[in-house]
């Protein structure tokens, strides 16, 4: 059976979501607290010690190396697209992760709609 090799706008909608996600990450659990930014620092590891660091965590080399390459690739923008790629392939508008973790995506249950046993253990925890 042949592995499933994804189509290059797949690989650029990925490299989308994994920038963006990048971007934003550090900023979110504080700024969802209601925290000022923190300041972050951002240090660039080299291809060959991030290849490294990720062979002695037991990837098989020519893994790590192909992981360390397309990191950075994607630091570089090689793989950068704004278009729009994500929410074509998804079918779904795409949500930043800001957005995610500070508005819940499903409401949360209401008592009055609960089975009696649920309700009793949204009381009494143990």
């Amino acid at each position: 059976m042949s592995e499933r090799v994804p189509a290059l706008g797949e690989e650029a909608a990925l490299a989308e979501a994994t920038k963006a996600a990048r971007d934003e990450a550090p900023r979110v659990p504080s700024t969802a607290a209601g925290n000022p930014e923190p300041k972050c620092v951002s240090r660039d590891v080299l291809e060959t010690a991030r290849a490294r660091a990720l062979a002695e965590t037991g990837l098989p080399q020519p893994i790590a190396q192909l992981m360390a390459d397309a990191d950075q690739g994607i630091r570089r923008g090689g793989r950068y697209t704004d278009g729009g790629d994500l929410t074509r392939l998804s079918g779904r508008q795409t949500t930043s992760l800001a957005a995610t973790v500070t508005q819940p995506s499903l409401p949360p249950p209401r008592p009055d709609r609960l089975a009696p046993e649920r309700k009793e253990g949204m009381l009494h925890h143990g």
